[in-house]
């Protein structure tokens, strides 16, 4: 594609040297001198310079001595302050210090080094070094190092397909090249050269969209004149590949931009993307003669979708002219902010020993359009050295020798200098976002008094670009708060943008979340990534908006207080290891990332109790953890909201990028606890109101009948609920715990079990032992089965049955001392084999629970009820059978009891004497009753002679009294009266002790079946 038309060419020299007169660019230095530095021994100069989008410019500079070498990092501010600081404590090798440095985010920087394998250097072989890369912060801080490749990766035959470091793609390319993110290595891939002839240049740069353009040059001699089918001529041609983002493969297959016949050799000078969305550009140098110096420059304009939109012949000092050591001090070419180009070169590239003359030592630039058109060619005495970078406001700096390097007031200084140049602008549309595409915006730039995101339903940002443009597929919005510009508030994928095509305009929208915007009169901006648009005529992208150039105030709020609030979050099954191997630590963490992300103070901000919990039941493998946020301003409760919704969109927000919050459970979000009490006020009034309603059936008992044993009322509610909320508690969250699950269902089975057999064993037995208890029973059959089937939640219910609570006949069974006996050793029992396990298994249960109910809480609270009233209960009625017990072989004294009490007892005995006596009497007669029955016929046959004898004796005697009676006085009629009494006690007596006897016998064959069924 060359041209040899001369006419064509002069006609387009006039063209271009007839261009609008720009007036000569003004350069402004800036020169640092060290005068401690001997200038024979030592050399101090700048290894790279990078811009940042806050006008600060930030520096390498390197000071080598004879034995050492020195690294400094220096920030020169957009207010025209500095700050400088050592970077040995980097470790880089002797001799060997950055050569290349480009911006990364907002604050940090990507350096890439050459470094001498063995500090074996071969002077044939330039490129015999080990190449790695390190990225560092503005305090100096080395972030990340890594070796890009080893010197023994290059063999013979690949040395000359060998492309470089690019200053700007941060990859290594060869015949193989590399993709690295931060130090992480994405990808690797080859391109086979075989069959495509020799490269001799090559130029590796970055794209706008993310990924990279590796151009190279290869010509391929004829191998055979005399066959007519092989080439005949040299050819030239110069091959272009583009890497997709972030990747390392390739997305177009290579393809041809240019190709010659009559060049011997064609040199890459440069190659830049357009910073407009023109395509790319490449400088290009064909040498003509291997023996002279003449040169054909062109430049070519190409789409990344392989199609060469044009070829631009060049004539300038600049391209016209070949380099004398190679690629040693070779063009630099910088895509301008406003279209164009910008070439510049030192004099020392053609000739270096002309450092040694002042007035010969010199620059070159030229000012190139897009189109290709030459527009300003200015020489300076600018000693270019390397290194360049250009600001967003079109300002280019340079790297050099000051000046007046070679005054003698400076012979034993060593030092250099930063040149500022203002280029002009060749495109005046730009809205104040540093990109000519973009008209405007919601949030305009600049703009204040925004509300902030959770005062609306919805909250929409736009951006319009000028002319029909389309969202590429790729790409992203980010909004940052200024002050936290490592990590953005909310990330919204390209998926999530509406396009809106106007006449001449396309706006693109986007729904920002509540919490993005959440802090009043504080400053955001929102970035726009490079290449997410892209152009509907060339399908090319287009530059986004940088960080910090859109930016917005929101308005200022009158600060609303609140207490403090805890809020319940969860985590994956994949956080356990940081829980489990370090809680302390992991909680600490938590915190600080969460005090970051919100953003708050990080003293305002806690893990109560300083724990965390298994979730319930199927879901008992993720974490749960309390987060406390105190009051304060902004208000605890907008942050606990704000937390909320950063947790629900986690895959969009900045909680996606801590270790611990990326492990955050989206879909649980941040659960604010409210107050106990109010949470569950419902179900705590109808708890008040079962209790008072206990306490009203108590109270109309005691008027009923208040000696009857009516507080088995509210014990009876008591075994009740308890047993009700311990069935609730074990159908409905025993398995939240999962190891609680077991024990729950034994101490509640086994219990219910040993309770119904003991008092149904109790009932049968008073039933074939006691008869009165079996009267009772015949006549309250439905009750006795009813409490029966009640003792199954504890034994103790069957003391109901004797309680006759407000005078109700049916509940006075006549219980023995010995079913008593039993009631109180089962419940004994059903204390250690129920009450103490519940009551341990509830504790347990809160201690691994993080969201507590309110059936929980009840059962907790019964459970804790039933212990210390079983406790209180045996104790009382140990201590009383123990006085009873005590009773029988101690009376009291007179000194130890009151008058009352004195005579109250006394009179009790006195009566309790009377009613022994006829007791005694009565039993004696009995057992006389008893001894005639079990003497038989015989025995009845002889006591009949004897009464019939003993009542003729009498009947005599009574005559023989008779007669006498009349004799005797008063006074011994009276005696013969108390006679006859006596003599009919003794008879009565008589009876009575055959009556004993008769009773004896029967208790004694009681007793002794009393223990036969004891011992079975």
């Amino acid at each position: 594609m060359e041209s040899g038309n001369t006419n064509a060419e002069q006609l387009l020299e006039e063209i271009i040297y007839s261009i609008i007169d720009i007036p000569d660019l003004v350069i402004n230095e800036r020169s640092y001198f060290n005068g401690t530095l001997d200038l024979t021994l030592d050399v101090t100069y700048v290894a790279g310079c990078t811009a940042f989008q806050d006008g600060s410019l930030r520096l390498f500079v390197v000071r080598k001595e004879v034995n050492s070498s020195y690294l400094s990092q220096k920030i020169i501010y957009a207010n025209g302050s500095e700050s400088d600081m050592t970077l040995d404590h980097w470790g880089l090798p002797m001799g060997i210090q950055p050569n290349t440095l480009s911006t990364i985010a907002q604050t940090n920087v990507l350096f890439a080094y050459a470094n001498g394998t063995s500090l074996n250097y071969d002077p044939t072989n330039p490129i015999q070094k080990d190449t790695w890369a390190g990225i560092a912060d503005e305090n100096g801080n080395l972030l990340h190092h890594v070796l890009l490749m080893e010197n023994n990766e290059f063999s013979e035959i690949n040395i000359d397909n060998m492309f470089g470091i690019n200053n700007t793609a941060h990859q290594l390319v060869a015949n193989e090249w590399k993709v690295y993110n931060n130090a992480t290595l994405i990808g690797s891939n080859q391109y086979n050269n075989t069959g495509q002839g020799c490269v001799v240049s090559y130029n590796p740069e970055a794209t706008m969209d993310g990924g990279f353009l590796i151009v190279w040059s290869v010509t391929i001699f004829p191998t055979n004149i005399s066959d007519p089918t092989s080439p005949q001529y040299n050819q030239s041609l110069v091959y272009a590949a583009f890497l997709l983002p972030n990747s390392a493969d390739v997305k177009t297959s290579p393809f041809v931009i240019f190709s010659g016949t009559t060049a011997y050799e064609t040199k890459i000078l440069a190659c830049a993307g357009s910073d407009i969305g023109d395509g790319f550009n490449c400088f290009l140098q064909l040498f003509m003669n291997a023996t002279t110096d003449e040169v054909q420059p062109y430049q070519v304009n190409f789409l990344s979708s392989g199609m060469v939109h044009d070829v631009i012949p060049l004539r300038s000092n600049i391209t016209n002219d070949k380099a004398t050591f190679g690629d040693l001090l070779d063009v630099a070419a910088i895509p301008l902010q406003y279209g164009g180009f910008l070439l510049l070169h030192s004099s020392l590239r053609e000739n270096i020993f002309t450092f040694t003359d002042f007035f010969a030592t010199q620059s070159i630039l030229d000012l190139f359009t897009t189109d290709g058109k030459l527009v300003k060619e200015q020489t300076t005495q600018v000693v270019y050295t390397g290194g360049s970078t250009i600001f967003p406001n079109n300002t280019v700096i340079l790297l050099g020798m000051p000046s007046n390097w070679l005054d003698p007031r400076y012979s034993y200084s060593s030092g250099y200098a930063i040149y500022y140049i203002d280029i002009p602008k060749f495109y005046y549309d730009d809205n104040g976002y540093q990109n000519l595409n973009v008209l405007s915006s919601y949030p305009s730039i600049g703009a204040s008094d925004i509300p902030i995101t959770s005062d609306s339903t919805t909250f929409t940002i736009s951006l319009t670009f000028r002319d029909y443009v389309f969202l590429s597929g790729r790409g992203d919005i980010k909004i940052y708060q200024s002050g936290y510009e490592e990590i953005p508030r909310l990330t919204i994928p390209n998926t999530l943008i509406t396009t809106i095509h106007n006449d001449n305009s396309t706006t693109f929208t986007a729904d920002l979340i509540s919490s993005t915007l959440n802090l009043p009169n504080t400053e955001y901006y929102i970035e726009v990534s490079n290449g997410m648009v892209i152009n509907s005529d060339l399908f090319e992208p287009l530059p986004g908006i940088k960080a910090g150039v859109w930016n917005f105030t929101t308005a200022s709020q009158k600060v609303i207080h609140s207490d403090d609030v805890t809020v319940l979050v969860r985590f994956e099954p994949q956080a356990q290891q940081y829980f489990i191997s370090d809680s302390i630590d992991a909680l600490e963490m938590l915190n600080t990332e969460i005090s970051n992300f919100l953003p708050i103070e990080i003293n305002r901000i806690s893990t109560p109790y300083s724990t965390w919990y298994y979730d319930k039941g199927k879901n008992n493998d993720y974490i749960l953890v309390y987060l406390k946020i105190e009051s304060g301003n902004p208000s605890s409760t907008k942050l606990a909201s704000d937390l909320d919704n950063l947790i629900s969109y986690l895959s969009y927000t900045n909680m996606i990028n801590g270790s611990l919050t990326s492990l955050l459970d989206s879909k649980y979000g941040a659960i604010v606890q409210t107050n106990f009490w109010i949470e569950n006020i419902v179900a705590l009034i109808l708890t008040g109101v079962v209790i008072v309603v206990m306490g009203l059936l108590y109270i109309v008992a005691e008027i009923k009948d208040n000696k009857a044993k009516n507080i088995a009322v509210l014990q009876f509610a008591l075994i009740l609920i308890d047993f009700s909320l311990d069935l609730i508690f074990l159908l409905t969250h025993s398995q939240d715990v999962s190891f609680l699950f077991i024990p729950s269902l034994i101490f509640f089975v086994v219990p219910f079990g040993f309770n119904l057999f003991l008092s149904s064993y109790i009932v049968m037995r008073e039933t074939f032992q006691n008869d009165e208890f079996l009267h009772w029973f015949k006549m309250n059959t439905a009750t006795t089965s009813v409490f029966t089937v009640l003792g199954s939640t504890e034994v103790e219910v069957l003391i109901i049955l004797s309680s006759r609570i407000g005078g109700i006949k049916t509940l006075q069974a006549p219980w023995s001392e010995r079913a008593n006996k039993k009631i109180f050793l089962g419940s004994l029992v059903g204390f250690f084999i129920e009450d103490i396990p519940q009551f341990i298994i509830q504790i347990l249960y809160r201690m691994n629970t993080a969201n507590y109910g309110y059936i929980p809480f009840l059962t907790f609270v019964t459970s804790s009820l039933v212990i210390l009233h079983s406790i209180i209960n045996k104790v009382y009625l140990a201590i009383a059978r123990w006085r009873d017990s005590k009773r029988q072989y101690e009376f009291p004294s007179r000194d130890s009891m009151s008058d009352e009490s004195w005579y109250k007892l006394m009179s009790e005995i006195e009566n309790f004497s009377k009613e022994s006596k006829k007791s005694i009497d009565t039993f004696e007669l009995a057992s006389m009753k008893k001894d005639k029955i079990i003497r038989g016929p015989s025995v009845l046959l002889k006591g009949r002679k004897n009464m019939i004898k003993e009542s003729e004796e009498e009947r005599a005697a009574s005559e023989e009294k008779e007669e006498s009676n009349e004799e005797m006085t008063s006074e011994e009629k009276k005696e013969s009266e108390e006679d006859n009494e006596n003599r009919e006690r003794n008879v009565s007596l008589e009876k009575a002790s055959e009556e004993k006897e008769e009773n004896n016998e029967e208790m004694t064959n009681e007793e002794s079946e009393d223990n036969e069924n004891e011992e079975k």
